[in-house]
Protein backbone atom coordinates (compact mmCIF):
# COMPACT_ATOMS: atom_id res chain seq x y z
CA UNK A 1 0.00 0.00 0.00
CA UNK A 2 1.31 3.48 -0.92
CA UNK A 3 -0.24 6.76 0.16
CA UNK A 4 -1.39 9.13 -2.62
CA UNK A 5 1.55 11.47 -2.09
CA UNK A 6 3.91 8.47 -2.34
CA UNK A 7 5.44 9.35 1.02
CA UNK A 8 4.65 6.12 2.91
CA UNK A 9 4.69 2.46 1.90
CA UNK A 10 3.39 -0.50 3.91
CA UNK A 11 5.01 -3.76 2.83
CA UNK A 12 4.84 -7.25 4.32
CA UNK A 13 8.16 -8.60 5.59
CA UNK A 14 8.74 -12.31 5.09
CA UNK A 15 10.76 -13.11 8.19
CA UNK A 16 11.50 -16.25 10.13
CA UNK A 17 11.77 -15.88 13.86
CA UNK A 18 12.73 -17.46 17.14
CA UNK A 19 12.26 -16.40 20.74
CA UNK A 20 14.97 -17.28 23.22
CA UNK A 21 13.86 -17.26 26.83
CA UNK A 22 16.65 -17.77 29.34
CA UNK A 23 16.29 -19.21 32.81
CA UNK A 24 15.94 -16.58 35.55
CA UNK A 25 19.17 -14.69 36.19
CA UNK A 26 20.76 -16.14 33.00
CA UNK A 27 21.48 -12.98 31.02
CA UNK A 28 24.81 -13.69 29.42
CA UNK A 29 24.08 -16.35 26.84
CA UNK A 30 26.89 -16.49 24.31
CA UNK A 31 25.62 -17.73 20.96
CA UNK A 32 28.53 -16.47 18.86
CA UNK A 33 29.19 -19.97 17.52
CA UNK A 34 25.76 -19.90 15.88
CA UNK A 35 24.98 -16.18 15.39
CA UNK A 36 28.47 -14.62 15.21
CA UNK A 37 27.67 -12.01 17.89
CA UNK A 38 26.47 -11.64 21.48
CA UNK A 39 22.84 -11.12 22.45
CA UNK A 40 21.95 -7.44 23.06
CA UNK A 41 20.49 -5.99 26.27
CA UNK A 42 16.75 -5.19 26.56
CA UNK A 43 15.42 -2.49 24.19
CA UNK A 44 18.43 -2.89 21.90
CA UNK A 45 19.08 -4.75 18.69
CA UNK A 46 21.96 -5.97 16.63
CA UNK A 47 21.68 -6.41 12.86
CA UNK A 48 24.16 -8.45 10.92
CA UNK A 49 23.61 -9.27 7.26
CA UNK A 50 20.22 -11.05 7.16
CA UNK A 51 19.75 -11.52 10.92
CA UNK A 52 18.39 -9.09 13.51
CA UNK A 53 18.52 -9.95 17.20
CA UNK A 54 16.42 -7.90 19.62
CA UNK A 55 16.54 -7.78 23.38
CA UNK A 56 12.84 -7.53 24.16
CA UNK A 57 13.01 -8.05 27.94
CA UNK A 58 15.53 -9.19 30.53
CA UNK A 59 16.43 -12.77 29.62
CA UNK A 60 14.30 -12.71 26.42
CA UNK A 61 15.37 -12.13 22.81
CA UNK A 62 13.76 -12.31 19.38
CA UNK A 63 15.84 -13.41 16.42
CA UNK A 64 14.39 -12.38 13.05
CA UNK A 65 15.69 -12.84 9.54
CA UNK A 66 15.20 -14.20 6.07
CA UNK A 67 17.77 -16.95 6.65
CA UNK A 68 18.27 -18.22 10.18
CA UNK A 69 20.21 -21.06 11.74
CA UNK A 70 18.21 -24.19 12.56
CA UNK A 71 16.29 -24.00 15.82
CA UNK A 72 18.07 -27.15 16.97
CA UNK A 73 21.48 -25.47 16.52
CA UNK A 74 20.36 -22.51 18.62
CA UNK A 75 18.90 -24.80 21.28
CA UNK A 76 22.12 -26.81 21.38
CA UNK A 77 24.14 -23.62 21.85
CA UNK A 78 21.81 -22.54 24.69
CA UNK A 79 21.83 -25.93 26.35
CA UNK A 80 19.59 -26.10 29.39
CA UNK A 81 20.13 -22.39 30.12
CA UNK A 82 17.36 -21.24 27.72
CA UNK A 83 14.43 -22.37 25.60
CA UNK A 84 14.32 -21.59 21.86
CA UNK A 85 10.89 -21.49 20.23
CA UNK A 86 9.71 -20.64 16.72
CA UNK A 87 7.59 -17.46 16.54
CA UNK A 88 6.83 -16.99 12.84
CA UNK A 89 3.39 -18.57 13.32
CA UNK A 90 2.66 -16.05 16.10
CA UNK A 91 3.85 -12.76 14.56
CA UNK A 92 3.22 -10.96 11.26
CA UNK A 93 5.79 -8.38 10.19
CA UNK A 94 5.47 -5.21 8.13
CA UNK A 95 7.82 -2.53 6.87
CA UNK A 96 6.68 1.07 7.07
CA UNK A 97 8.89 3.08 4.72
CA UNK A 98 9.04 6.53 3.19
CA UNK A 99 9.61 10.14 4.14
CA UNK A 100 6.42 10.35 6.23
CA UNK A 101 6.81 6.92 7.90
CA UNK A 102 8.20 8.35 11.17
CA UNK A 103 5.33 10.82 11.37
CA UNK A 104 2.67 8.16 10.71
CA UNK A 105 4.16 5.75 13.25
CA UNK A 106 4.64 8.53 15.84
CA UNK A 107 0.92 9.28 15.58
CA UNK A 108 0.18 5.71 16.67
CA UNK A 109 2.76 4.87 19.34
CA UNK A 110 4.14 6.63 22.40
CA UNK A 111 7.78 6.41 21.32
CA UNK A 112 10.13 9.26 20.42
CA UNK A 113 11.12 8.08 16.92
CA UNK A 114 13.72 10.77 16.27
CA UNK A 115 16.93 9.08 15.06
CA UNK A 116 18.90 10.33 18.08
CA UNK A 117 16.29 8.89 20.50
CA UNK A 118 15.27 5.73 18.61
CA UNK A 119 18.31 4.96 16.54
CA UNK A 120 19.48 2.01 14.50
CA UNK A 121 20.10 -0.11 17.60
CA UNK A 122 16.75 0.51 19.33
CA UNK A 123 13.66 -1.66 19.52
CA UNK A 124 10.51 -1.56 21.63
CA UNK A 125 7.44 -3.51 22.52
CA UNK A 126 4.63 -1.01 22.79
CA UNK A 127 0.88 -0.60 22.42
CA UNK A 128 -0.85 1.18 19.56
CA UNK A 129 -4.58 1.35 20.03
CA UNK A 130 -5.72 -2.24 20.67
CA UNK A 131 -2.50 -3.77 19.28
CA UNK A 132 0.72 -4.82 20.98
CA UNK A 133 3.58 -4.10 18.59
CA UNK A 134 7.24 -4.89 18.21
CA UNK A 135 8.88 -1.83 16.59
CA UNK A 136 12.43 -1.39 15.28
CA UNK A 137 14.25 0.83 12.81
CA UNK A 138 15.10 -1.05 9.62
CA UNK A 139 18.80 -1.44 9.03
CA UNK A 140 20.23 1.38 6.93
CA UNK A 141 16.91 3.26 6.67
CA UNK A 142 16.46 6.48 8.62
CA UNK A 143 12.76 6.61 7.70
CA UNK A 144 12.02 2.89 7.68
CA UNK A 145 10.56 0.82 10.51
CA UNK A 146 9.83 -2.83 11.09
CA UNK A 147 6.60 -3.58 12.88
CA UNK A 148 5.54 -6.92 14.31
CA UNK A 149 1.95 -7.62 15.36
CA UNK A 150 0.17 -10.74 16.54
CA UNK A 151 -0.68 -12.76 13.43
CA UNK A 152 -4.26 -13.24 14.65
CA UNK A 153 -4.74 -9.45 14.57
CA UNK A 154 -2.63 -8.69 11.50
CA UNK A 155 -5.47 -8.10 9.00
CA UNK A 156 -7.23 -5.65 11.30
CA UNK A 157 -3.91 -3.98 12.12
CA UNK A 158 -3.03 -3.63 8.42
CA UNK A 159 -6.37 -1.89 7.72
CA UNK A 160 -5.85 0.34 10.78
CA UNK A 161 -2.34 1.24 9.60
CA UNK A 162 -3.61 2.04 6.08
CA UNK A 163 -6.23 4.32 7.61
CA UNK A 164 -3.54 6.12 9.59
CA UNK A 165 -1.51 6.62 6.40
CA UNK A 166 -4.56 7.99 4.54
CA UNK A 167 -5.50 10.23 7.47
CA UNK A 168 -1.98 11.70 7.41
CA UNK A 169 -2.14 12.21 3.62
CA UNK A 170 -5.58 13.81 3.77
CA UNK A 171 -4.40 16.25 6.45
CA UNK A 172 -1.29 17.14 4.50
CA UNK A 173 0.97 15.60 7.12
CA UNK A 174 -0.25 17.84 9.96
CA UNK A 175 -0.31 16.32 13.43
CA UNK A 176 -3.69 15.31 14.73
CA UNK A 177 -5.11 13.38 17.63
CA UNK A 178 -4.10 9.80 18.31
Amino acid sequence: MVDPANRVRIEPLALQGYAITARPKERALDLRKVLEFRLPPPCALISHDVVTVMGVAPSRWFILGTTLPERSALQEACGDRALVSAIESVWQYYALRGAAAPEVLASLVAIDLAPDAFGSTACAITAAGPYDLLVWRLRGEEAGFGIGVARSLSRDFHVWLEEAVHFRSDRGGRRGGR
